[in-house]
């Protein structure tokens, strides 16, 4: 590998939780287009699905310790059902919780927010995930079935 000949170290899984070193990561590639997981699940979303887009949101809204709905940065409210899934990532989601009032209270109380739900470790220990990629074009993958194709790319 590229990686070993120039003096670095290389990660045989680059999803066994050991971040350092080069290795292999996949996409998936379907009719020249890499599929993401929007693509995959919300290009033709179910007839039970709404999807807003440039809606962010600005609190969880809370009955006891169960979300049942959404405030959005410009005022409008969701409720919902069943259940709330937050879904903004390593720190998008800590934020998004704090800023409903749930999280460190020494956070919390620090910025004037009402402390519904002290938990002291939320948005701690929270990392970069630094790394860089090299893209392979291949003519054909020999291991496809239903013609999406799973191409090596190597990272680090």
């Amino acid at each position: 590998m590229a990686a070993e000949q120039s003096g670095l170290t290389t990660n045989q899984d680059v999803n066994s939780g050991d971040p350092l070193g080069m290795g292999m990561g996949s996409v998936c590639i379907h009719e020249s287009r890499r599929l993401t997981a929007s693509i995959a699940y919300l290009s033709q979303p179910p007839s039970n699905l709404t999807i807003y887009t440039d809606s962010a949101v600005a609190k969880v809204l809370l009955t006891g310790q169960k979300a049942t709905g959404v405030r959005t940065t410009d005022g409008r409210i969701f409720y919902s059902e069943k259940e709330v899934i937050i879904s903004g990532g390593a720190i998008n989601t800590p934020q998004i919780l704090m800023l409903s009032g749930v999280g460190p209270k020494e956070e919390l109380e620090k910025h004037g927010i009402p402390i519904l739900h002290d938990l002291p470790q939320l948005g701690k220990n929270l990392q970069d995930h630094c790394f860089s990629s090299i893209g392979i074009v291949m003519e054909k993958d020999l291991n496809t079935i239903t013609g999406a194709q799973q191409s090596p790319t190597p990272m680090g």
